[in-house]
């Protein structure tokens, strides 16, 4: 079932304070908090397509919200929401009536795609 304009709500969790990323860069907590304050709205949001290479596949539809600082795991924890552009459910059709309308079918997983 391919689909156009997915409504996404995103929650990162960006680790601080001495931990590392997981391409091992340290953040300060100070510096997280700044760089999403100064965050805009419609910032791409991208699938990396190779070394160095982004697709586009969406956009936010929000500035960053919900702003957490887990003291615990050291992580600043945020929420955007955007859209993607395209996507769907894979599907196994079990019944599909003369019309060629599907009336019965299983969803077997869902998916993104850059067009």
């Amino acid at each position: 079932m391919r689909v156009k304009n997915i409504d996404i709500s995103m929650t990162f969790h960006l680790p601080c304070n001495g931990n590392t990323d997981l391409n091992n860069n340290k953040y300060s907590k100070q510096g997280i908090l700044k760089a999403l304050s100064s965050t805009e709205t419609a910032i791409p949001i991208t699938m990396a397509k190779g070394e160095g290479e982004l697709n586009i596949i969406g956009v936010t539809k929000s500035k960053p919200y919900a702003v957490y600082f887990d003291k615990v795991n050291q992580e600043v924890l945020f929420t955007v929401d955007g859209i993607i552009f395209f996507g769907g459910t894979t599907c196994n059709v079990t019944n599909q009536d003369p019309k060629e309308v599907i009336t019965d079918f299983n969803i077997t997983s869902f998916g993104f795609c850059s067009e």
